[in-house]
């Protein structure tokens, strides 16, 4: 089972859900988007099947999860009646010392972009 809680602070891995911060991003989300409070939380198992995220911050609404391996866990997002749909991979080093979130998404507008995260573990 998957728990994400997210404050804009760290992500949790899958295996043991430890928490990480994150020390650089790269996305192409609006500019508007950042400098803006992310606080979110969802449950989901590993099956695929979409849950809702509740709060607020995020431009989707929607997640569905699967591991691949004990480090690794892909995501499906998307926002309910709207264009957003993106994916995400979160993988955690060998090491369990950091972890790297890759995505790609289709903003708002139908716009392609790609995002990528580097988590240190706390």
């Amino acid at each position: 089972m998957a728990s994400g809680r997210n404050t804009g602070k760290g992500q949790g891995d899958a295996a043991s859900h430890r928490w990480y911060r994150c020390r650089a991003a790269k996305a192409g989300f609006p500019a508007a988007t950042f400098g803006t409070k992310i606080d979110t939380t969802y449950t989901a198992t590993f099956d695929g099947k979409p849950v809702t995220i509740s709060g607020s911050g995020l431009p989707y609404d929607t997640v569905a999860v699967t591991q691949v391996n004990a480090n690794t866990t892909k995501d499906v997002r998307s926002k309910n009646g709207g264009k957003y749909k993106g994916t995400g991979e979160f993988k955690v080093s060998k090491d369990g010392k950091t972890a790297t979130l890759t995505t790609k998404d289709t903003n708002a507008e139908g716009k392609p972009f790609n995002g990528l995260s580097v988590y240190d573990k706390q």
